[in-house]
């Protein structure tokens, strides 16, 4: 197989282009002319086309609906909170970004409803800027946590398990629950309390963990943060003392 097609009668055969520059090398007396060749190579090797914009943003979406991507730390900004953006499986979702029409706007933004599903990409000088996506991640487990605290309030803790990952180690102290009359008041006071982040970002990479603390009354509630089965849950694995008193004041 010829770079030009095939060998007419009478031509010489010749390596390709590759391997001409090396063999120019070899022989070529002059340094200058030497620097010039490997210069020119170098600049061949590094001038391949870079990814469309369409084409990182469809990959970055595959990857939060849980898809195998080789280099996707190499196709974001460094930032140690990436291993937190790859979601559960979910196939009927990949094959909906395959086939969906990407465009991104002047200003590197992707913004539109993909399966249903609000789906923002941020690229800067041809890599995914992960922050609005990371941003997004810290307000779903801070959701999390309160609709915990909510139902933690409710006469019946039924519906403790979809937040924890084993609801028997939930200890809720001697607190007395709240009537359903009185939830939209508590639910309108939880939504108040703030929660930061508690943890090491470098750490919980290794970990795969999070962790976030809150005041509550004058307590401090910690929950780490779990996936499992790509679903984030409160970690419960061991016994979780939750301060519930400050609600009864």
């Amino acid at each position: 197989m010829f770079e030009n097609g095939p060998v007419a009668p009478g031509d010489s055969l010749r390596p390709p282009f590759a391997v001409s520059a090396f063999t120019a090398l070899e022989s070529e007396p002059f340094p200058m002319k030497k620097l010039i060749l490997l210069v020119a190579f170098a600049f061949s090797l590094t001038g391949a086309a870079a990814p469309e914009p369409a084409e990182i943003v469809r990959s970055f979406l595959a990857y939060q609906y849980g898809g195998d991507v080789p280099g996707f730390d190499k196709l974001c900004l460094p930032n140690p909170d990436l291993w937190m953006l790859r979601g559960r499986d979910q196939p009927g979702k990949r094959r909906a970004v395959a086939q969906h029409q990407i465009s991104v706007g002047p200003n590197g933004v992707f913004l539109d409803l993909v399966a249903q599903d609000v789906c923002v990409v941020e690229l800067k000088d041809g890599r995914v800027d992960p922050a609005f996506n990371l941003a997004l991640v810290e307000r779903m487990h801070q959701k999390l946590i309160l609709e915990f605290l909510y139902h933690a309030l409710l006469p019946a803790q039924n519906e403790l398990r979809r937040f924890v990952t084993n609801a028997a180690n939930v200890s809720l102290g001697e607190a007395r629950r709240a009537g359903r009359g009185d939830m939209d008041a508590y639910a309108d006071l939880i939504a108040l309390i703030p929660i930061v982040r508690a943890s090491d970002p470098v750490a919980d990479a290794q970990s795969q963990s999070v962790s976030y603390r809150m005041p509550l009354g004058s307590e401090i509630f910690t929950a780490r943060l779990v996936r499992r089965d790509g679903v984030w849950k409160i970690d419960t694995d061991r016994r979780l003392e939750v301060p519930l008193k400050f609600f009864w004041r």
